[in-house]
């Protein structure tokens, strides 16, 4: 039983309250106020301290910015904060927090015992009598020292049993009248048993994968433990006290790599259980390997936040839907599992994920010809694209008043500016499902109001649920539509089971001119996505909460040329510095014709390996050279964060400027990394490497601040650089292809006016020759691009909510 502290020493309190410190530590001054008991947490963010309340996710800042102090605590007896000094001149200093955010150095803590070295001291908390217990680099791992705040003494407190590692901040906690300290590290939770002077580790279910630092840690008075990721999210950790604890996510935090956190322990619990939402199942870039004749192995991206706390957590079940034999499966409740398949054939393997309140399902699509398993597919997108849709939900509802069912939508809300859906450039359309909330099956098309009469199917059957084809997230791509297209949606009524009527985006075109659709409901300098809510009844509520779509217009920028004329109408730039430059290492190679050249941006890889000739490097900065796969990416605004981001965790380098010199050769296996009959982009990462790119994406700017080292990313795809120039040419007579990269930004000046080196636009600054294994594909032409099939023909099922009883919104 947790036990609560009970009436901690009233006069040592009172006398704080009069002003009066005890010896040894110096005199209270009128402003050096204590912190006022609260449930919120406290976080001190890269030398910032803040509140963080746990039910909004809201930062407050208390007092001034510094990095003086780390390994903090709470006292209960004074309602002061007492942390470790980091740097000079408190470095291996006790310091009093004061609760407007200041601090008093109050020395050195000495002791009568074997003094050990206390050099950075990274983790701490308050026991219940006045001793803030720590941590420290140059301690044995699982020790702790223990200083007593009142006489800044302390003494030195040996442990047994495992390691903790770098468990980065610890809670202390009374159960059953016994201390104990808590502390999470990636996936463990490490318990201290004072009185036992023991450490044992426990594994925890749910957090999150890979290697994670939990620099903050929080409790109260219900003895709940609380613990902050510093790659953000905050966590509790359920039955921290039993051998099986589990995960629970609460709410995002910052990212930071200098994080501290304490809590008053004896304040009311902040906990707010968020609202549950069901597992997520995606099918991740590289899940499936082959293994063996009809095997392949299968590893699912599953996750979960924990909830509902009653539960057992999640549970994943594997079964056999369709196929000439049954599946056999060899984890048959694991993400990962093995499957075999007696007989070539088609079938469906159906993954279905419970949280003991909420099911999902998804199906897999399995194609084994030839006694090789030569296809596993499904018409669910990521993990990423699941929680972005949901994310938005959640923005949109609260323009639609969605929490009370029929509840009318303002005027001023509905209809469109026709402005939004003209395509001033060529451009791919993506549409997204974010929510089904109606009772009929309705079928989403679009067309153009230039052509009123021709009409594209979308879905055939918009409904999103667990057991439905579409989830909260799926996409499809309407394909690469012309400049000048004016875009418009619209439903046929429970047209999945027959149903005739019509409504449309444009009013006009309505029953007595209804508005039946609405796309403003954010204001005009919101910058809010392009949202689409329908009402699928004519002269129905009127809630407009019936199908909601994202429309994401994305410009395919058209590439520089070298040459006059291969794009019609345009110059070429004829690049060339002599000997060294582009048109002399084409004319070396024979591939100096305007005919040759290409405006592909991405390019098909083979079966077959591919070399690759490093023909030329003039460019001060190294580089990586690598291919994407761009199908993963296809459906993201490639000038976006996002977009660059996902390509790097994608990216495959072929070449890297530190390990070969012009000259070389390299041979490159598509096969090897599972990208042949794969269609991807180039990326360059200027004087730098993609893992490097990869730890702090969103510092990397065009000219990276006139730091060489902070450039961003350069595609092969237009609309992915900077200003939408190109930075590649690409030359080609069906076999060799040159790859001819300028590798500065040549977005400049005026619109970047970022400090840099200016790009001279010469694209010799490295010049790579590829014999084999590649061909180009064009944005433009009419083979690429092509509407998404629809995944929900032949769906005649209900939603996969149930029940559904009229309209729910959640």
């Amino acid at each position: 039983m947790y036990t609560i502290p009970q009436n901690k020493s009233l006069v040592t309190m009172c006398a704080f309250s009069a002003g009066i410190f005890l010896a040894g530590v110096g005199q209270l001054v009128a402003e050096d106020t204590p912190f006022e008991r609260q449930a919120n947490f406290y976080q001190v963010v890269s030398g910032q301290l803040n509140t963080l309340d746990p039910r909004d996710g809201v930062y407050t800042k208390i007092g001034d910015n510094n990095e003086s102090y780390n390994a903090a605590g709470y006292n209960i007896l004074d309602d002061y904060v007492y942390a470790w000094g980091r740097y000079a001149p408190y470095k291996d200093q006790l310091l009093r927090i004061h609760g407007d955010g200041s601090f008093v150095p109050l020395g050195t803590p000495t002791t009568s015992g074997k003094e050990v070295p206390t050099y950075r001291i990274y983790a701490g908390d308050m026991d219940f009598d006045g001793h803030l217990w720590v941590r420290g680099d140059r301690f044995y791992s699982p020790d702790l020292m223990k200083i007593h705040v009142e006489t800044s003494t302390y003494e030195m407190v040996s442990f047994s049993g495992v390691n903790p590692g770098g468990v980065a901040d610890i809670v202390y906690q009374e159960i059953d009248g016994k201390g104990y300290f808590f502390g999470a590290r990636n996936q463990d939770l490490y318990v201290w048993d004072v009185e036992g002077r023991t450490v044992e580790r426990k594994t925890v279910n749910n957090l999150p994968e890979g290697r994670i630092s939990y620099g903050a840690a929080y409790t109260d008075q219900e003895g709940n433990f609380y613990v902050s990721s510093n790659k953000g999210g905050v966590y509790q950790i359920l039955n921290h006290t039993s051998d099986t604890p589990r995960a629970v996510f609460l709410l995002d935090s910052v990212v930071t790599n200098n994080n501290d956190g304490f809590s008053c322990p004896i304040s009311e619990s902040p906990l707010v259980i968020p609202e549950n939402q069901p597992p997520t199942i995606s099918l991740e870039d590289v899940a499936v390997t082959l293994d063996g004749k009809r095997r392949c192995v299968i590893d699912l991206g599953i996750q979960d936040e924990g909830l509902p706390l009653e539960a057992d957590g999640l549970v994943v079940d594997w079964s056999h839907q369709a196929g000439p034999s049954p599946i056999e499966f060899s984890d048959k409740n694991e993400a990962k599992t093995g499957m075999y398949f007696p007989r070539n054939g088609q079938y469906v393997a159906r993954c279905t994920a419970s949280d003991g309140e909420l099911t999902v399902a998804e199906d897999f699509y399995v194609t084994v010809a030839d006694d090789i398993v030569t296809l596993v597919d499904s018409y669910s997108r990521s993990e990423d694209d699941y929680k972005y849709s949901r994310k938005l939900w959640k923005m949109v509802k609260e323009q639609l008043h969605c929490r009370k069912n029929g509840t009318l939508l303002e005027v001023e809300k509905r209809g469109f500016n026709p402005e939004d859906f003209i395509l001033s450039e060529d451009s791919e359309v993506i549409v997204t499902a974010i929510y089904d909330g109606g009772t009929y099956r309705n079928s989403l098309f679009w067309y153009d109001s230039n052509q009123e009469d021709k009409m594209t199917e979308v879905w055939h059957s918009y409904v999103l649920g667990p057991t439905a084809p579409l989830k909260p997230g799926s996409r499809a791509s309407l394909g690469v539509l012309p400049a000048g297209t004016n875009l418009r949606f619209g439903l046929v009524v429970d047209g999945a089971r027959g149903g005739e009527t019509m409504v449309f985006q444009d009013a006009t075109r309505n029953i007595e001119g209804l508005e039946q659709c609405a796309a403003q409901l954010f204001s005009a300098d919101s910058n809010a996505p392009l949202i689409l809510a329908f009402e699928d009844q004519v002269l129905g509520d009127e809630d407009f909460n019936d199908v909601i779509i994202q429309i994401e217009i994305i410009p395919r920028y058209r590439g520089i040329t070298q040459y006059d004329d291969v794009v019609v109408g345009q110059s070429g730039i004829f690049s060339d510095r002599g000997r060294r430059g582009v048109e002399r290492h084409l004319s070396n190679y024979d591939l100096n014709y305007a005919e040759y050249e290409t405006t592909g941006q991405i390019f098909e890889l083979s079966d077959e390996p591919m070399l690759i000739e490093f023909v030329e490097d003039r460019s001060s900065m190294k580089f990586d050279l690598c291919v994407f796969d761009y199908d993963l990416v296809r459906h993201l605004d490639p000038s976006s964060l996002e977009f660059r981001t996902r390509a790097a965790k994608l990216a495959i380098s072929i070449i890297d400027d530190r390990d070969v010199n012009p000259g070389d050769v390299l041979e490159f296996d598509p096969v090897k990394y599972g990208l042949n009959g794969k269609t991807v982009g180039l990326m360059v990462v200027p004087n730098n490497r993609r893992d490097v790119f990869l730890r702090n994406p969103h510092r990397y700017t065009a000219k990276g601040h006139g730091n060489r080292t902070k450039r961003q990313p350069l595609f092969s795809l237009v609309g992915a650089n900077p200003g939408h120039m190109d930075q590649v040419l690409t030359v080609s007579d069906g076999y060799m292809t040159m790859i001819c990269i300028e590798d500065h930004t040549r977005y400049e000046v005026a619109e970047a006016p970022e400090e840099g080196v200016v790009s001279d636009s010469s694209f010799d600054d490295a010049i790579i020759l590829i014999r084999g294994g590649m061909t180009e594909v064009n944005l433009f032409d009419a083979l690429f691009g092509l509407p998404t099939a629809d995944p929900t023909l032949g769906f005649n099922g209900e939603d996969g909510i149930t029940p559904r009883e009229g309209v729910i919104c959640y």
